[in-house]
C-alpha cells in the first residue's frame, strides 16, 4: 500500500487557504470533512500532522511511513508527529463522527519511541541549502 500521508498537504496544513488536495485546490467537500477531523484532533489535542501520520499504520497490511522532506527540520517536526502520543479514544470519535468507516478496526499501535529513536535526524544526507 502507498500513498501521501499527508494527502498532497491539506493533512499537514489544515483547512486553509490555499489548501491542496491531490495537488490541486480543494473540494468544498474535501475541506468540510478535513474541519471535521481537526475538530476532534483539537478536542484530544493532538495535531492534525500526528493523526494523518500515525492514522496508516493502524492498517496491519502498512509496514512503514514515508513522508517527504525537503529540510532536516523537516525530518525533525515528522519524528515528533510520529511519536506524539494518541489513544484509542481519539480513533473511536473519528469513527463516531463519520470520518472512518464504520467497520474500520483500528490495530493497536506499535511502540514507535524505541523505534524512532534509532533514526538519526543529524546528517540524513539532505543538502542544506
Amino acid at each position: 500500500i502507498l500513498g501521501a500521508p499527508y494527502a498532497s498537504g491539506i493533512l499537514a496544513t489544515g483547512a486553509s487557504s490555499g489548501a491542496r488536495y491531490g495537488y490541486a485546490p480543494v473540494e468544498e467537500s474535501v475541506l468540510n470533512r478535513v474541519k471535521a477531523i481537526e475538530k476532534v484532533c483539537s478536542e484530544h489535542k493532538i495535531p492534525l500532522k500526528a493523526a494523518a501520520l500515525q492514522f496508516p499504520l493502524g492498517h496491519p497490511l502498512v509496514a512503514s511511513v514515508i513522508p517527504g522532506a525537503m529540510h532536516p527540520d523537516q525530518i525533525r517536526d515528522n519524528l515528533a508527529m510520529m511519536k506524539h502520543p494518541i489513544p484509542d479514544s481519539f480513533w473511536r470519535d473519528l469513527k463516531n463522527e463519520g470520518m472512518l468507516h464504520p467497520e474500520h478496526r483500528f490495530n493497536r499501535m506499535i511502540e514507535l519511541d524505541k523505534t524512532l529513536s534509532l533514526i538519526p535526524v543529524e546528517g540524513v544526507g539532505i543538502a542544506n541549502s
